[in-house]
């Protein structure tokens, strides 16, 4: 062996004991600086822990730097190093709302972004990617207020403590959320009660696609007992027995939902809200290790009684965020609550969905699942639908905008009168004289059912319509039917024979 090959083998034996010793004082540099008083063990803490360990990879994977084999570069370089992380703190904010951005770009424009995870994965949109794909990034709704309003819409929420700063001062009581962040007024986490187990009953009675699994979520003893006290506390009345059970349980999550409902009551949607992501957290404490919220192959039954009170969870969150603006949010929220029961839907999602999508500007995704569940769910069935699917067409430039429209206003004719009342929107006179469009016509012809369905889509996408465009396409649309209308009970009359003749030729009536 040449004198240069030995020389090249003694040069890289000697960087990597150099990259191993530096390693390992960044290591012990690391503990000393974060080193925590010994506190009480969280017993959910490894149920959890797989979404922090993954974090802390990213992190540690964007950090890194590569080894030099000499050492004194190394440690210029690890100066280097701490001066940038003195900059970290000043910067964390803009890396933020970057970070969000490139999210939603992503979301919008990739066909599978790296934090997507699919939640119904046998049916599909375009480019193969599934329908129901949630997003995680794009499930906190203080992000997009940032996003959206700048830096002072968030600021209250950049005031609080991160997750980490929490964990220093409750070692052991808190960790990262998915569904919500935990808070510096909330109590650490500490005999739930509440955990999750697969459910093998509901997995053979139901038709779930390949590799999917169905769970459910079991209360403890104690728990059962405060289920009890629950029940005796709703029926007789008094918020205050709520807030008992609250003080000696604080994550009851169904104490916690209707105290919630209590304050929403009050015009108190800040508390209310609040308390739905604290039973959102406490739901996703306990929830089991194979167990994800945006995955395509976690099913749970709506028909036990325990797996309820996430599908209630989930929408008044959905239902709080679209009160804040952060429509985005409520989007990715709604696909998380259909992808846990797609079939049945028992919490009526498809009637927020398509809001979401249009407030959020995702009129893709709209036609997309119209599109795909059309055959089999008949979407355009339901009055929303067909009147989201024909806005979402104009906005998109489509062709077809018109005739939806069209078909939307002949089959719920009785959404227009309130949704120009909406609009502060006078009628033409052909449109104003239409039986068709006549409020006492409409309900005549429809049920108490459709009716609240139709006052329901105006009241949530009314003010979609507000675009002068939008008003336009509307008004003409109407114009057209109207006048069909007309000519066509122009033929119908022309058809039908005069009473005098019908009489002498003993036609029956």
């Amino acid at each position: 062996m040449s004198r240069r090959v030995l020389r090249k083998l003694q040069e890289a034996e000697a960087a990597a004991k150099a990259a191993e010793l530096e390693k390992a004082d960044a290591a012990a540099q690391d503990e000393a600086e974060d080193a925590e008083p010994a506190g009480r063990v969280n017993q959910f803490a490894l149920l959890m822990s797989q979404e922090d360990s993954q974090s802390e990879a990213e992190d540690a994977g964007e950090d890194a730097e590569p080894s030099s084999p000499q050492p004194r570069q190394q440690k210029q370089k690890k100066k280097k190093s701490k001066k940038a992380g003195k900059r970290k703190g000043g910067e964390a904010a803009v890396d933020e709302e970057d970070e969000f951005a490139a999210a939603l770009a992503s979301a919008d424009s990739n066909p599978a972004p790296p934090a997507t995870v699919s939640a119904v994965s046998n049916v599909s949109g375009g480019g193969g990617k599934p329908l129901l794909s949630v997003d995680l990034r794009l499930l906190d709704g203080g992000q997009e207020l940032r996003r959206l309003f700048g830096q002072a819409a968030g600021e209250s929420a950049a005031r609080q403590p991160s997750t980490r700063r929490l964990q220093q001062q409750q070692p052991g009581g808190w960790r990262r959320g998915l569904l919500a962040q935990p808070k510096p007024t909330w109590p650490p986490v500490v005999r739930l009660g509440l955990s999750m187990s697969p459910d093998a009953e509901t997995f053979a009675s139901d038709s779930f696609p390949a590799g999917s699994a169905a769970y459910r979520f079991e209360h403890s003893r104690e728990y059962q007992r405060t289920q009890l006290a629950f029940a005796d506390a709703v029926e007789s009345g008094q918020p205050d027995r709520l807030a008992e059970i609250l003080h000696r349980q604080p994550y009851h999550v169904d104490t916690l939902l209707q105290l919630a409902e209590v304050f929403r009551l009050q015009e108190d949607a800040a508390t209310a809200a609040d308390l739905v992501e604290r039973a959102l957290y406490a739901m996703e404490c306990a929830a089991a290790p194979g167990f994800s919220f945006a995955s395509d192959r976690c099913r749970l039954s709506f028909a036990r009684r325990e797996n309820r009170a996430l599908f209630s969870a989930l929408l008044r969150h959905a239902l709080a965020l679209t009160g804040r603006c952060c429509h985005r949010a409520c989007l990715e929220t709604c696909k998380l609550l259909l992808s846990l029961s797609p079939t049945a839907d028992p919490m009526g999602s498809l009637l927020l969905i398509d809001a979401a999508c249009l407030m959020s500007g995702q009129e893709e995704f709209l036609l997309r699942l119209l599109h795909a569940w059309e055959p089999s769910r008949h979407l355009t069935q339901l009055p929303n639908w067909a009147f989201s699917a024909a806005l979402a067409r104009f906005r998109l430039g489509r062709p077809d905008a018109a005739a939806g429209l069209d078909a939307a206003l002949i089959q719920f004719p009785s959404v227009l009168a309130p949704l120009l009342a909406r609009l502060s929107v006078e009628a033409a006179p052909p449109v104003s004289g239409c039986r068709l469009f006549s409020a006492a016509e409409a309900d005549r012809e429809s049920s108490p059912g459709l009716r609240q369905l139709c006052g329901l889509y105006v009241q949530r996408c009314g003010h979609c319509w507000k675009e002068a465009a939008a008003v336009t396409f509307l008004v003409s649309g109407a114009a057209r039917v109207a006048e069909a209308a007309a000519a066509t009970r122009r033929i119908l009359a022309s058809l039908r024979p005069p009473s005098g003749d019908a009489a002498a030729t003993g036609a029956p009536r």
